[in-house]
């Protein structure tokens, strides 16, 4: 892909989180207790993961020509706090403003056979901030992708996945970057 250089990066929920976003380190999600969040030291977690994590992004988005950013998160089929919501879509792709990456993957993969979700399961306007930092912050193309656990957790969904995203990725990489 233009600009890739083989480097790439990982983020956790709380690294997805703005430094003073109350989500950032967790108490609960969907009904289950996080006990290793109840007593964190926000301080030290931030030293020691936020804002390493947040500096490495920046210094490799600094050797790229032409950078283009995937975020990949999963999301649950259904939730445990609000079973009555349906969440019936396999892939979602989210953003803040910039959506033009957005624009050319959503029908590239309903084309594909995938029921995508536009700002869904949630929106990117609100748990975007990765994305806005490094990408939207930068005028950076980026692509947020949410999968759905059930598939994305097992390995022919993975190879499903993998295999649809891929041609999809490319385009977005090539006409964006």
């Amino acid at each position: 892909m233009p600009g890739d250089t083989g480097r790439h990066f990982a983020a956790g929920d709380g690294l997805n989180r703005e430094e003073d976003a109350p989500g950032l380190i967790p108490l609960k999600s969907d009904g289950h207790t996080i006990a290793g969040n109840a007593d964190a030291d926000k301080i030290l977690r931030l030293d020691r993961f936020y804002h390493p994590y947040h500096a490495e992004i920046t210094a490799q988005l600094a050797g790229i020509v032409r950078p283009f950013i995937l975020s990949l998160h999963s999301f649950t089929p259904a939730l445990k706090d609000d079973p009555a919501q349906m969440r019936p879509w396999e892939m979602g792709i989210l953003y803040n403003q910039d959506d033009r990456a957005a624009r050319i993957a959503i029908p590239a993969l309903e084309r594909a056979g995938l029921i995508v979700g536009d700002q869904l399961p949630y929106s990117g306007i609100l748990l975007n901030a990765t994305m806005n930092r490094h990408a939207e912050g930068n005028g950076i193309p980026y692509l947020g992708v949410e999968m759905r656990q059930d598939i994305s957790g097992t390995p022919a969904g993975q190879q499903r996945f993998a295999d649809l995203l891929e041609p999809v990725v490319r385009s977005c990489a090539t006409q964006l970057a």
